[in-house]
């Protein structure tokens, strides 16, 4: 069951289709990103659900597909909506490259195009197969420099970027909290929507944290995975596992997954606490989520108080990384703007 965040990303990923049918073909258009750490659950909103709840449905409604073609084909050959990955440290000719795989085109046997002529071919075909957005997950790639022409590239991408939404088309950018570099560079700070898809918080959100978790049993008992709740939504289970996800929803999902195929192998009729607690072993703790297992330990307050104390370094850490950049600026002094241009003149 889609959290709050997730349907608000759903609802502006709509909109921004919608103002494309509604413009004309040359007219700019707005766009969104959604920046959050790993295992937020932002590709997975993007890549699937979105798809599966929207996307899917509305072509199959529109009757160009027989009932027989399976979802995962209509997915592979609509192009109403496309989903991209930018390539790690990529150059123009690799975002071209991109591009053109994305909308099934031919990328041989047009070795005299520069990139930008690939990308003006690109553009072609996605007007004329109606093209509503382009997603571009993994943007902060371009925030990945490690020399003087890798940043070269990746300058000229954000200029792409920026250039196609200019040219009519709408564009939501995925990543890493640290790809606000890359959207600063171009410019484009008031011309796209902030979408949150940032970890829930331990006291803020636990209604929603608790509302997941109720989704998460419905969703096991009529698919009929299990005959009885797992009592997941219990406090001292709710606990745990908020601590052991940290309150990042694509991980608390992978635990449950994890906790049922147990359950399952071990033909229970419910997940039990020792099936979350090797689930936790196997993934969050593993990969150093969290500081211990919360499913072997009985101190209560104390797990509360952890979670309390994470939540207060990662506000600091994110503080650090993504809203700095979104907070409203100081006005500048008439001297501090002269001083800026004279450096500017200078360089």
């Amino acid at each position: 069951m889609p959290h709050t965040m997730a349907l608000d990303v759903m609802k502006t990923l709509n909109n921004l289709r919608e103002a494309k049918r509604s413009s004309r073909y040359d007219t700019e258009q707005t766009g969104a990103h959604i920046l959050a750490p790993s295992h937020c659950g932002k590709s997975h909103i993007v890549n699937k659900i979105y798809f599966s709840r929207h996307v899917i449905p509305q072509i199959r409604a529109t009757g160009r597909f027989s009932p027989d073609v399976s979802d995962g084909d209509i997915k592979k050959l609509q192009k109403t909506v496309v989903y991209a990955k930018v390539p790690a440290k990529p150059t123009q000719h690799d975002f071209a490259a991109m591009l053109l795989k994305a909308f099934d085109l031919p990328r041989w046997g047009f070795s005299r195009e520069s990139a930008l002529q690939r990308i003006d071919r690109v553009l072609e075909h996605a007007e004329d197969v109606g093209n509503e957005l382009l997603i571009l997950d993994r943007y902060d790639q371009l925030t990945r420099q490690h020399d003087s022409e890798t940043m070269k590239q990746a300058s000229a991408i954000q200029d792409i970027t920026k250039n196609l939404m200019e040219d009519g088309w709408p564009i939501v950018l995925v990543g890493l909290p640290n790809a606000r570099k890359a959207i600063e560079n171009m410019q484009l700070k008031n011309r796209i929507k902030k979408l949150t898809m940032m970890p829930l918080k331990f006291k803020e959100d636990a209604a929603e944290f608790m509302k997941f978790l109720s989704g998460l049993e419905k969703l096991m008992l009529q698919s009929g995975i299990f005959d009885e709740e797992s009592g997941l939504c219990e406090s001292s289970v709710a606990l745990r596992l908020y601590y052991a996800s940290q309150g990042r929803l694509g991980v608390l999902c992978n635990i449950v997954r994890d906790a049922a195929v147990l359950a399952s192998d071990g033909r229970q009729a419910r997940i039990g606490r020792d099936n979350l607690a090797e689930a936790v072993e196997m993934g969050p703790l593993e990969n150093k989520i969290c500081r211990y297992n919360p499913f072997e330990e009985d101190d209560e307050a104390g797990i509360a108080a952890d979670c309390s104390e994470r939540h207060a370094d990662d506000e600091k850490r994110y503080d650090k990384e993504y809203h700095e950049y979104f907070k409203p600026k100081k006005p500048r002094t008439r001297k501090a703007a002269a001083e800026e241009a004279l450096k500017a003149l200078a360089a």
